[in-house]
């Protein structure tokens, strides 16, 4: 990816560029760069469960992006990085928390 800007500050606008992050979360998960692919995952994580994201995409759109992300971020029950692993439980209480509202 670009060494220049952090994940963390790309603002996400609309469903293509969360698709977009959300494959690059996707391919770096599967080339074993677990940190990288949390940041992102974590990024989307925090946008698909917000009131913006609501707001910025339909809600056929935003029920899948969901669903993507919180599968990706239970995935890292299998990484091999326990740091990574322990944050990704944390992040799943996002959804968690998300369902109940």
């Amino acid at each position: 990816g670009l060494s220049g800007a952090p994940t963390r500050s790309i603002m996400i606008k609309d469903y293509v560029q969360a698709a977009g992050l959300l494959s690059r979360a996707q391919s770096d998960y599967l080339s074993g760069e677990y940190r990288s692919s949390y940041d992102t995952y974590e990024k989307l994580a925090h946008f698909v469960c917000s009131d913006k994201a609501s707001k910025l995409i339909d809600a056929d759109r935003l029920v899948l992006l969901k669903d993507e992300v919180s599968k990706g971020v239970a995935g890292f029950a299998y990484c091999s990085d326990e740091a990574v692993y322990e944050m990704s439980c944390e992040l799943m209480d996002l959804f968690k928390n998300d369902k109940q509202v």
